[in-house]
């Protein structure tokens, strides 16, 4: 019979290849008992023999998780067997087949996929193929064996496996009824390779070739209307399309696979009998391509139609959006409308399903778009897979509502162009787009860190959405919404919410078609986050901060825990306590800076209160200066000093009293004074926000100028001036200024002071003619007044740590640092390291694997072990540590020659101190017995396994010497700065590539490659597996310390003076305030955080460690 013909709808929903929609892992099997099936036909309401059923998409396997076997790739050769029936609407009986969409994703080679039923032979046919890297996926027809389930044949290379069952097939007991399905193991009726069915040779485009299809693969002689054929293309040397009809109808204007050059790809096709008992197939393409095709099925020929069968219709274009008034390219993250009722031979009523060809092409991004019932809910599987730049066509099908239209919802991206024809239509009830009952009542209890959620059951719910909506508050706060969960229970245990946040629930019905009711919330809660008692661990003691020398034979230093030594030329003095000494030993909240005249008159600021301590005559005193204390400091003479405040006042002292005052211009951060004379100052520094442009300020006849002196990496760090209007300034990457005749030089750099790498630079001048400078590292050089020499020894390598200097004059300078050490210059080169003021404590790092495991180093090299009652101390001179587990941890040093050496822990003894083959600047532990190491020094990486480091290999690109690292496993670890990332992927580094981070302090990855990074200025920035880099504003400032223990939980905390800040990521960063207030708590000062579990963690804060708790 010619013209229309009666087949059943067999095309089905296709998985999304841009990451495989995956569900939270094995789900309980929902039966067709209550199951909502209205707008899909069934056995209960109509049957047929033979006759399909549609039903909302569900997941039957996903080997990634382990939904319906085991998790874990397919290896070749495997066979997966999969129940189908009695489950997820397919009854358990009464079932000839079902069909199913198939994926192949993680894959590792060239394969294909087999599906046929369980019980059979191997077939010698394909279902989908695959290639190295690629996500496909097919729909098949697949014939139930014995014990209700089909096996899945893995051949070639390992993969991944998903499934999702969309329909199913009654039982027709070999006498279908009109348009009734027949489902086929399946049977290789065509491969131009081998010469089966058609000659053994390439098909050229413009071709045809005719297939013979009644009476072969189990196809009946008669009866048979329509056929179901998996069609492949392959081996092809050019893109382009096949398209499969009865009979050849010349250039048709859609396509039934299309396919690219060199690319093997599959379609599911239901194509009607010719007269002749065959189809026919014409090739499309500039090029060639061998075709294969294997028969699934075929279909009954009858009229007139039943409630469950398709009436083919010529194709006929509903949507094209290449064309004028196709309403333009469809941008990702939106749906489009199509409507299909009373157009292409579809009629106005009565039709339930349209079966359409669905096209994109140009697509600027890869993803996927799903039909869906106008207005409908979109399901997680999807209907047509699209990769960037490539046409893609797929057999779809809509279920049609009262309306008679569809929505193509397309995922976020960039843009596209879509077609849409329609093929035929099924007889049938409208869709169902009627969304469930609202839920009633919701509540949330917090029970100890869980919150519980509970509700009122909605009317013709199949499940519940559980949204969880993070920080809710005033209009300006950053909230985080996610789906915490689905449950066809009537509560719901949420166990990842972070603690310290505010919380609120939302929960949705939501029916079997994806239809959603409205939200219905709960009130808000917070689960508690409790802050314990301070122990101290590590007491604070030595360590240098300041130095200033007059004159060669008496200089003054200060010490981080408020006392004072001074040099008379032969030897350093004792420790003379000027304030008392803090519990956590914070230079910031003590004394901070000093200036001195000559040796009977000094001026030490403090940062705690608002006063300084003068020397007079041989003694200390104290002196008040105001409500502010001071940053700055410089006296010219024993009558007049200036001092610069946190309100940018600058104070004129006569060693008694306040006398007078200045204000510097507002909107820079002054950090460094230097003055030349009574009335003649220099003033630097840095706008407070990302850019960080460099200033000065100049005091003459009273007033301050300011004058901008850059932007970027090359910020200014001191300024000296040794006489009236003669000043030189110093920054990062060797750049330096110098003021003369009222007016700042030009950014000028000199290799000398430092390399791009340098940063921290100090300088003194004794003359216009002479200055000398040291960068943190140690590298200085001398100034003559017009070039900058290099200054043979004193280089420390790379410590991140700032130093002081003074300069009495040429031949009489001295650096100290905040370990404890002095330099001496004495007019070509520097000494070695003297220990004066020798430091212990506080902790530096934590690291904890549970509440009863922690380790801790401090800066006088020792270990601090917790064994959940104690903590124990040993000297090992190390200032790192990572434990990954209890029994190993790998702790790293310098010695005295600035080498770095390791020491590791192995069932609670330590090696001895072993020498690395690189510096060991940062080092990441994620496993035991693995570490990553980089080495700033030379931008090497070098990875600790099997007992030793492997040999450094450079790291290519821009700013290889510079970031922060961190490791979420041996495959994965990220290494982050300033406008740059790397990514390891467990063989090599990747190169640099571009981000738009400015400044990132502080950076940890969970282990499922999440990473979380925050800059200096609090803005955070998340990387998934999936992604790049994401960045969002925040107000929380400066983190130190960040510890994560999933994407759900973080911990940090923020530097500030006067009381702890904690913060939690729970979706957003954001201050919290604990349940424990900690009365007199000082300010944060070498913080370091470890949170073994969701809200369990220590911060060590200076000498003391703190337990954090959750519930």
């Amino acid at each position: 019979m010619r013209g229309r013909r009666w087949t059943a709808v067999l095309a089905a929903a296709v998985v999304a290849a841009t990451g495989v929609a995956a569900q939270a892992g094995p789900s309980a099997a929902v039966g067709t008992t209550g199951l909502r099936t209205a707008g899909a036909p069934t056995a209960a309401a109509d049957t047929m023999p033979g006759g399909y059923h549609a039903v909302p998409a569900a997941r039957l396997l996903d080997t990634r998780n382990g939904t319906g076997a085991g998790a874990g790739l397919r290896a070749a050769g495997s066979t997966t067997t999969l129940g189908v029936v009695g489950a997820h609407g397919v009854p358990a009986s009464g079932v000839s087949a079902v069909l199913v969409t198939l994926v192949a994703t993680g894959t590792t080679g060239n394969g294909y996929l087999t599906a046929h039923p369980h019980g059979s032979a191997l077939p010698g046919a394909s279902t989908l193929n695959w290639s190295a890297g690629r996500t496909v996926s097919n729909t098949a027809l697949v014939r139930v064996g014995t014990d209700g389930a089909v096996d899945l044949h893995v051949s070639g290379t390992a993969t991944h496996l998903v499934a999702d069952v969309v329909g199913w097939v009654e039982d027709a007991a070999g006498a279908p009824g009109p348009g009734g399905i027949t489902a086929l193991t399946p049977s290789r009726v065509l491969d131009t390779r081998t010469g089966v069915g058609a000659p053994a040779r390439p098909v050229r485009g413009g071709s045809v070739v005719g297939l013979a299809v009644a009476g072969r693969g189990g196809v009946p002689a008669t009866r048979a209307g329509a056929v179901v054929l998996n069609l492949t293309a392959a081996e092809s040397t050019a893109g382009g399309h096949v398209t499969v009809s009865p009979t050849d109808p010349g250039a048709a204007p859609t396509s039934t696979l299309n396919y690219a050059t060199g690319e093997t790809v599959a379609n599911l096709v239901t194509v009607g009998i010719g007269p002749d008992g065959g189809v026919d197939l014409r090739v499309t393409s500039p090029g060639s391509v061998r075709l294969v095709a294997d028969v699934v099925g075929w279909v009954a020929e009858g009229s007139p139609p039943g409630a469950l069968s398709l009436a083919t219709t010529a194709p006929t274009r509903l949507l094209d959006t290449r064309e004028p008034g196709g309403g333009g390219p469809v941008v990702g993250g939106n749906r489009r409308a199509v409507t299909v009722a009373g157009r292409g031979g579809v009629p106005a009523t009565g039709a339930g399903v349209a079966l359409l060809n669905v096209t994109v092409a140009d697509a600027t991004f890869t993803g996927h778009l799903t039909i869906v019932s106008r207005g409908a809910g979109v399901p997680t599987s999807s209907t047509l897979n699209f990769e960037k730049g490539r046409t893609k066509a797929s057999l779809a099908v809509g279920v049609l509502p009262a309306s008679g239209a569809v929505d193509v919802v397309v995922s976020t991206g960039g843009t596209l162009r879509l077609v849409v024809d329609v093929l035929g239509w099924v007889n049938g009830p409208a869709g169902d787009v009627t969304a469930p009952g609202a839920v009633t009542g919701v509540t949330a209890t917090v029970t100890g860190t869980s919150v519980r959620v509970a509700w009122a059951a909605s009317t013709d719910a199949l499940t519940y959405r559980v949204e969880r909506i993070v920080n809710e508050g005033e209009a300006w706060r950053r909230t985080h919404r996610s789906v915490v969960g689905s449950t066809a229970d009537t509560s719901f245990l949420d166990t990842t919410a972070a603690p310290g946040l505010n919380l609120r629930y939302e929960v949705v019905a939501v029916d079997p078609w994806v239809n959603a009711s409205p939200a219905a919330g709960s009130p808000s809660r917070t689960i508690p986050l409790t802050v314990g008692t301070p122990t101290t661990v590590a007491p604070v003691t030595g360590g240098l901060l300041d130095v200033d020398c007059p004159t060669a034979s008496w200089c003054v230093a200060l010490e981080r825990d408020g006392a004072v030594r001074t040099w008379d030329g032969t030897a350093w003095s004792g420790r003379t306590q000027l304030i008392p000494r803090r519990d956590d030993g914070s230079p910031f909240e003590g004394l901070s800076r000093v200036s001195c005249a000559d040796p009977t008159f000094c001026v030490v600021t403090r940062t705690d209160d608002g006063s300084v301590m003068v020397w007079r005559g041989g003694t200390w005193s104290q002196v008040d200066i105001g409500d502010k204390a001071a940053s700055a400091v410089s006296c010219p003479t024993t009558t007049r000093c200036r001092l610069i405040t946190s309100a940018a006042t600058v104070l004129e002292l006569d060693g008694a009293r306040v006398v007078g005052t200045t204000t510097l211009p507002t909107g820079v951060e002054w950090r460094n004074l230097s003055c030349g004379s009574a009335t003649s100052c220099a003033a630097t520094g840095l706008t407070s926000t990302a850019g960080y442009t460099s200033y000065a300020a100049v005091l003459s006849g009273g007033r301050w100028t300011r004058t901008r002196l850059t932007s970027g990496p090359q910020e200014v760090h001191d300024v000296s001036c040794p006489a009236a209007g003669s000043c030189v300034a110093v920054g990062d990457g060797g750049a330096y200024w110098v003021l003369a005749s009222g007016t700042w030089s030009a950014t000028r750099t000199s290799t000398a002071i430092g390399g791009t790498d340098s940063v921290g630079a100090v300088l003194d001048c004794t003359s216009s003619r002479w200055c000398l400078s040291s960068d943190w590292s140690g590298q200085s050089a001398r100034f003559d007044g017009s070039v900058w020499r290099a200054v043979s020894g004193g280089v420390d390598g790379f410590r991140g740590r700032s130093l002081a200097m003074s300069c009495a004059s040429s031949t009489a300078c001295v650096r100290v640092y905040p370990e404890g050490g002095v330099r001496w210059f004495r007019g070509s080169s520097w000494s070695a390291t003297s220990a004066v003021a020798p430091t212990s404590g506080p902790i530096t790092t934590l690291a904890c694997v549970s509440a009863v495991s922690c380790a801790g180093t401090d800066v006088d090299g020792s270990v601090h072990t917790w064994n959940g009652t104690t903590w124990s101390t040993r000297q090992l001179g190390v200032t790192d540590i990572e434990c990954p587990v209890d029994d190993w941890c790998l702790a790293t040093g310098t010695d005295n020659s600035s080498v770095s050496r390791y020491r590791v822990r192995s069932a609670g003894t330590w090696s001895g101190a072993t020498r690395a083959p690189l510096q060991l600047s940062s080092v990441s532990c994620p496993a035991r017995g693995w570490c990553m190491a980089h080495d700033v020094t030379t931008g090497s990486t070098s990875v600790y396994s099997g007992g030793r480091w492997s040999a450094p290999v450079r790291l290519s690109g821009t700013a290889a010497d510079r970031g922060l690292l961190a490791c979420s496993g041996p495959g994965f670890c990220v290494l982050v700065t300033s406008g740059v990332q790397r990514s390891w992927n467990g063989t090599r580094w990747s190169g640099a590539s571009t981000t738009s981070m400015v400044r990132p302090f502080t950076l940890d990855c969970t282990t499922d490659d999440w990473c979380l990074a925050v800059e200096q200025s609090g803005r955070w920035w998340q990387r998934t597996p999936s992604s790049g880099w994401a960045g969002t504003p925040s107000d929380v400032g400066t983190q130190i310390g960040l510890s994560c223990t999933s994407r759900a939980f973080c911990l940090s905390v923020s530097g500030f003076t006067g009381g702890m800040s904690y913060s939690v990521w729970g979706g957003v960063l954001e201050h919290i305030t604990s349940t424990t207030d900690i009365p007199g708590q000082p300010g944060v000062w070498g913080t370091t955080t470890s949170c073994w579990a969701r809200g369990e963690c220590l911060v060590a804060e200076g000498p003391r460690v703190i337990r954090v708790s959750a519930g």
